[in-house]
């Protein structure tokens, strides 16, 4: 950042190296306030009234069939351009994601998910009259994180393009933009004395159609699944007496999800168990698995588990006072100033109450 010299002063590789990384970098992506859910008060109430009929529109498509679980059909865009069929490109993908599960050695294991995903009736096998049948598929590969409750998942790839023609994800609309949702969340979570914290075992895979991870829409269909199963859950509450759940367990968990997880407080422990109870057969109903419950002090584990990221809106202020200091068109060395040091040191200085 800054004027560079015209004399090499160093050569250092590791300043090289983080020169290169910085001219990749779209820096101008550092005040893009949609990340913070910053936007301008007009464009956002546009956006806003868009995103009202789009959830509306797709809410209409939801059905709670005979097996208890819902349907939803994807939420696609108004003329939206064609897709093409990409059964080549797809087989292409595959054949390359074979042959790097093979050399990881773990192929087995990939394959053994989709068996077990085949057992649980997530999945069908195609069926041999259309086997041969030319259409949009989704190519898919594997993600590993060892320490998560699914060390290895396949992800599908709806952003995979056949140029000129759009992806599956350019088709469809995406949804809120879920981290104006963050705030709120972690502020319900630092409220009363025990923070709670779960998760929906495969939650995405649970909704019925094609709900998978990858598409851009995948967060907005389960969100608003969820929500009206709640919502239903409440108006069953109103009309029946002798409903088995309270109106504020309901109300505490559909203000709780984020995506698949669950993060709140509670006060009491009588008060974490009954919520815990509720919860867990509340989305049973939908043929969600509540698990994964941790909450503070319960003494199960000496590791620490992550909430949510709450860093975000603190890098704000930097961001501005970097703006600030390229305004002046300073040197590499020089002084900033009194005003944008004093701003620096306030914001430094209370990063300690993070």
């Amino acid at each position: 950042m800054g004027s560079v010299r015209n004399q090499v002063t160093s050569e250092n590789a590791t300043v090289n190296a983080m020169s290169m990384y910085a001219r990749s970098y779209d820096v101008k992506e550092l005040w893009s306030l949609d990340i913070l859910g910053i936007h301008d008060p007009i464009a956002h109430k546009k956006l806003k009234e868009h995103e009202e009929t789009v959830f509306a529109e797709f809410l209409e498509t939801v059905v709670f069939n005979s097996e208890g679980r819902y349907e939803v059909e994807l939420p696609w865009k108004k003329n939206h351009a064609p897709l093409v069929d990409n059964k080549s490109v797809a087989i292409k993908r595959l054949d390359s994601l074979v042959t790097k599960l093979k050399k990881e050695e773990r192929y087995n294991e990939y394959d053994n998910v989709f068996k077990e995903w085949q057992r649980e009736k997530i999945i069908e096998r195609v069926p041999e009259e259309e086997v041969d049948d030319w259409g949009h598929y989704l190519p898919h590969r594997h993600v590993v994180k060892e320490n998560s409750t699914t060390v290895l998942r396949p992800v599908f790839d709806a952003s995979a393009t056949q140029p000129p023609h759009p992806s599956l994800n350019k088709c469809l609309h995406k949804g809120p933009n879920l981290i104006e949702e963050v705030p709120a969340i972690l502020l319900r979570f630092q409220t009363n004395n025990i923070g709670v914290v779960a998760d929906i075992k495969k939650a995405f895979l649970q909704i019925l159609l094609k709900v998978v991870f990858g598409m851009c829409c995948s967060p907005f269909m389960l969100g608003a699944v969820i929500n009206l199963h709640l919502k239903n859950l409440l108006s069953d509450i109103n009309s029946n007496k002798e409903s088995v759940f309270t109106r504020s367990a309901i109300e505490k968990l559909l203000s709780s999800f984020y995506v698949d997880n669950c993060v709140t407080s509670i006060n009491t422990i009588d008060e974490l168990n009954d919520f815990m109870f509720q919860a867990k057969k509340a989305m049973e109903l939908a043929g969600f698995d509540l698990r994964g419950w941790e909450f503070s002090g319960d003494n199960l584990s000496e590791n620490k588990t992550p909430v949510l990221g709450f860093v975000c809106p603190i890098t704000l202020c930097p961001r501005i006072l970097l703006q600030e200091a390229w305004a002046k068109n300073l040197t590499w060395d020089e002084d900033v100033g009194i005003e944008i040091k004093t701003k620096f040191l306030k914001w430094y200085n209370n990063l300690k109450n993070l």
